[in-house]
């Protein structure tokens, strides 16, 4: 917290999401199953499942506690 790297969080999950969706593009996949387990990626995933319009499951990962 109070660093410049918190600039760079909304980017990164751009960032994330335009790499899962490029993979989704060039290689036909029939579905996606996404599991998530950072802040980033979470958002990022469920980004590029809309965007691909394709047959998806997604499932938060990481610990709890």
């Amino acid at each position: 917290m109070l660093h410049s790297g918190m600039n760079f969080i909304l980017p990164s999950r751009e960032v994330l999401c335009d790499l899962v969706e490029v993979h989704g593009r060039v290689i036909p996949w029939d579905g996606m199953v996404a599991i998530s387990s950072c802040d980033k990626s979470v958002p990022a995933h469920l980004m590029a499942m809309a965007r691909l319009n394709i047959r998806r499951f997604t499932s938060p990962g990481g610990a709890t506690g």
